[in-house]
């Protein structure tokens, strides 16, 4: 079965927390893929802290998905966070998977926001 086949639930999964010591990694949240289903991940949006986004994804250890955050000021997703706003992703995923949300913060301790989109065959998430 083509991973594109089936999927048609857009969903979006969103993070809140707090960074690590300036300059280091900090997982925010780890998100889940069951076993059988299948997602395209297809926009990021970070908010409240400058320096980088990264996600680890466990089906491509070897990849290096890192990003700058959209917006230095938390809290501003549901006013700013629109889809032209976002940054557009097609990574395709089979689970069993996880994502790691990760954030290095050049500033240290910023309340830090992140929001995953993504398309599954699976349905809704949360």
């Amino acid at each position: 079965m083509a991973i594109n086949a089936g999927i048609g639930f857009f969903d979006s999964q969103v993070s809140n927390g707090t960074a690590g010591a300036a300059g280091t990694d900090t997982t925010i949240a780890t998100v889940n893929i069951a076993s059988g289903q299948d997602w395209i991940l297809n926009s990021l949006w970070a908010a409240g802290f400058a320096g980088a986004v990264k996600l680890n994804i466990s089906t491509y250890p070897q990849a290096h998905f890192t990003f700058v955050p959209n917006s230095p000021t938390v809290g501003n997703l549901s006013q700013t966070g629109t889809s032209a706003n976002k940054t557009g992703l097609n990574v395709p995923i089979r689970g069993p998977a996880s994502i790691d949300l990760i954030v290095n913060d050049t500033a240290g301790l910023s309340t830090v926001e992140i929001e995953l989109g993504y398309r599954s065959s699976g349905g809704p998430t949360n």
